[in-house]
């Protein structure tokens, strides 16, 4: 994905656009594996001479349309003016990254057919984060609920698709109850097969409904069907889970999300329990 990452002063930012306007119609190997159509040049050739007047971000907006397409090695006239290129990383990736810098130290899970595309991940990483394995979902919900309850600190949950993830509702619900958060990570049938019933879909009313199973022992459910769509997701997931009343959500991912690619930006980690709290002011607590 073409990003602008860093503005620079409006000199390069005019001399970048001269170079975006002699190069896009005419080269097309700095942009790898395809060729521009008219339209896509047109579309370029437009944040070009937006970048020219120094309305940057304009420039950002128009170009992060381009999010399918890579910035080959032969583009200086980007690279030298500060238009970078964000690292590309398996959805997987983005999930264990975020879980270690969120400082979750344990996922409490089993394996399935709907997440084995993210264990070799944890299996890597797993100096820095630990993948414990009980014999039932019910009973790494139940983990996860008293780990916070003893530590103060979420943990993260890794469950299959259909009934395996159908499992975890229980201590979910009693998580809610009694404000104890988690982070339920649940797995779900391939994009491309919503609504076919593979891997025991439940898509009797919705393809890929298990969100609208759990929504009532959640304080909030999301479902990313992209990988682009896991930083914000997670984002929110784990800020919902902490802010607040603490309590349990859940974060259902497509099969194909943790091994498809995308260049991502990993976003901040969620603030830490309750950092986000209103309190009263010094004067009202020495008035009471």
């Amino acid at each position: 994905m073409i990003i602008l990452k860093r503005l620079q002063k409006s000199r390069c930012a005019r001399s970048a656009a001269r170079s975006l306007q002699t190069k896009i119609p005419q080269d097309n190997s700095w942009i790898s594996g395809r060729r521009w159509s008219v339209e896509e040049r047109g579309a370029a050739r437009w944040a070009a001479l937006l970048s020219a007047q120094t309305d940057m971000v304009k420039v950002a907006l128009a170009l992060s349309q381009f999010k399918k397409y890579q910035i080959g090695s032969d583009a200086p006239a980007l690279r030298n003016h500060g238009w970078e290129q964000m690292p590309r990383m398996k959805g997987a990736e983005v999930i264990s990254e975020y879980l270690i810098d969120s400082k979750i130290p344990y996922v409490f899970g089993l394996c399935g057919h709907g997440n084995v595309g993210i264990l070799d991940t944890l299996y890597q990483a797993r100096d820095r984060i630990t993948l414990v394995s009980p014999r039932h979902e019910q009973v790494a919900a139940h983990m996860a609920d008293a780990y916070f309850r003893v530590r103060h600190e979420p943990v993260a949950t890794l469950t299959s698709c259909g009934p395996g993830s159908c499992n975890i509702v229980m201590p979910l619900a009693l998580a809610l109850s009694d404000s104890s958060a988690l982070l339920a990570i649940t797995a779900n049938v391939p994009t491309s097969q919503f609504n076919r019933s593979p891997f025991q879909e439940i898509n009797k009313h919705f393809q890929a409904d298990f969100p609208n199973i759990i929504r009532p022992v959640v304080k909030r459910s999301f479902q990313p069907t992209r990988v682009d769509m896991l930083p914000l997701a997670l984002r929110q997931a784990t800020t919902t889970m902490l802010s607040g009343r603490p309590g349990p959500v859940n974060l259902d991912v497509p099969f194909n999300v943790f091994q498809e690619e995308d260049d991502v930006e990993m976003p901040r980690p969620a603030p830490v329990l309750n950092a986000q709290r209103s309190g009263a002011s010094p004067d009202e607590i020495v008035a009471c």
